[in-house]
């Protein structure tokens, strides 16, 4: 009986699908005649017991020290990230062991984990879901979420209703910035939803009050237009206006506009 020890670093791969396992084996039999073992990985092998017929081993690399041939699959390990790559089946970097390993969460843990974190910043009030974290001035909530921070509006129709088009925008039909109830969103095109804003947040005392504003500044600049400038003014001016003194004139000036 021989008592020579072989070592070598091998490649499984799935032929339906193309992902990988790199491993390390020691064995008393030449590598090549090693047919029996399928590496050591519970993932692997349980997608094997299901469709073997898929699984392909092919030997790296051979060694005279399992040390060295440690080394080599470390090298490999690193080189293509195997514990973050999902194109292998591998779960940690060798020598790190499964003490230390780092799992590739599955779309499903994945999904769940950020469903829970989400829900845990909602606050339900009568047919809303009120967004209970952090805001823009505006109102709307921001959810962190694959280290990139988005609108949480957003993220929950992603998360409940699915995909969002290149060049739509997510509306609140309650038309409260604050919600994320997915009841509460639709999609829409720029141009819709900016229709819905100004019909909801635009107000025919907001429209004329900038009109005068802007007309104020426009008399500076063009004092060939004054006459037609201060009719316009005579007609959209109210005395409420002339009480906030909000324009950027002194009192003086614009009593003379009058």
């Amino acid at each position: 009986m021989s008592n020579i020890i072989y070592h070598y670093t091998y490649i499984i791969t799935n032929m339906n699908n193309q992902m990988k396992y790199i491993g390390v084996r020691s064995c008393s039999c030449l590598p090549e005649n090693d047919d029996g073992y399928m590496g050591s990985s519970k993932i692997l092998n349980e997608v094997m017991n299901e469709t073997p017929e898929y699984f392909t081993k092919t030997i790296i690399d051979t060694f005279p020290t399992r040390e060295i041939a440690n080394i080599n699959e470390q090298w490999f390990h690193e080189h293509y990230d195997v514990a973050q790559n999902p194109k292998f089946y591998n779960l940690c970097i060798a020598p790190m062991g499964f003490w230390n390993m780092k799992l590739n969460p599955t779309p499903a843990e994945k999904r769940k984990k950020a469903l829970d974190r989400f829900n845990s910043k909602i606050i339900k009030t009568g047919s809303c879901h009120e967004w209970n974290a952090s805001k823009q001035k505006q109102g709307y909530g921001m959810f962190s979420y694959d280290g990139k921070s988005k609108p949480a509006h957003r993220f929950a129709y992603l998360l409940h209703k699915g995909d969002i088009a290149e060049n739509m925008v997510v509306h609140q039909t309650c038309e409260n910035n604050s919600c994320v109830n997915p009841e509460h969103l639709v999609l829409q095109t720029k141009s819709q939803n900016k229709k819905n804003y100004n019909s909801t947040h635009v107000s025919k005392e907001m429209v004329e009050k900038s009109s005068v504003k802007f007309l104020y500044r426009l008399r500076s600049v063009r004092p060939e237009l004054e006459k037609e400038i201060d009719a316009l003014l005579m007609l959209l001016v109210t005395e409420k206006m002339k009480d906030e003194d909000d324009f950027g004139f002194e009192e003086i000036k614009k009593e003379s506009y009058l």
